[in-house]
C-alpha cells in the first residue's frame, strides 16, 4: 500500500527578540535577518504506511527567487509521538521508519501559493496560522548559520 501524507498544519514562527538577536549576530545585517524570518514556517505532518521509499529529503518547495529554481528543503526536523505531544527525536535523519510517523520540520521562504512536493507527489497544505503552544515548546526554532 502506498504511503499517504496529511499536512496537519503550517505554522508561522513567532520570532522572539532572543532568537532574532542570535540570528542577527550570524548575519550581521538587520534587513537580511528580517528577510530570513519573513516566511519561516513549521510544517507538522503525518505519514501512514511509510516504507523504505519515504524520505524527508524528498520534501521540497520551489523558490523562484533563487537562480535556477533552487528549492527549499526541510530543516531542523523532529519526530513526534502519534498524538503530537512528545518529541521523540530531533536530529538530522530522525524522521524515518515504517508504518505511521508524525513529524515536524522548518522550511524557509515558504510560499502558500506553491506546492509542497514529497516522495509520492504533491501535498495539499493549509494556510499558515499561529503555532500551537505545544509545538513552540517541543520544537523551538534554533537559529541556523
Amino acid at each position: 500500500m502506498q504511503p499517504t501524507l496529511t499536512i496537519l498544519g503550517v505554522y508561522r514562527l513567532d520570532v522572539t527578540r532572543k532568537v532574532f538577536s542570535v540570528q542577527l549576530a550570524m548575519y550581521g545585517d538587520e534587513q537580511q535577518c528580517r528577510d530570513h524570518f519573513s516566511s519561516v514556517v513549521l510544517i507538522e505532518a503525518f505519514v501512514d504506511n511509510a516504507d523504505d521509499r519515504f524520505n524527508l529529503s524528498d520534501f521540497t518547495q520551489a523558490n523562484p527567487a533563487y537562480p535556477h529554481g533552487a528549492r527549499q528543503v526541510p530543516w531542523d526536523e523532529g519526530l513526534l509521538s502519534a498524538d503530537g505531544t512528545v518529541l521523540l527525536a530531533r536530529k538530522i535523519n530522525c524522521v524515518r521508519g515504517h508504518g505511521s510517523l508524525r513529524f515536524g520540520f522548518y522550511m524557509h521562504y515558504w510560499d502558500s501559493q506553491l506546492p509542497l512536493r514529497w516522495t509520492f507527489g504533491e501535498a495539499v497544505c493549509p494556510e499558515p496560522r499561529r503555532m500551537p503552544t505545544r509545538l513552540t515548546r517541543l520544537m523551538p526554532y534554533r537559529p541556523c548559520d
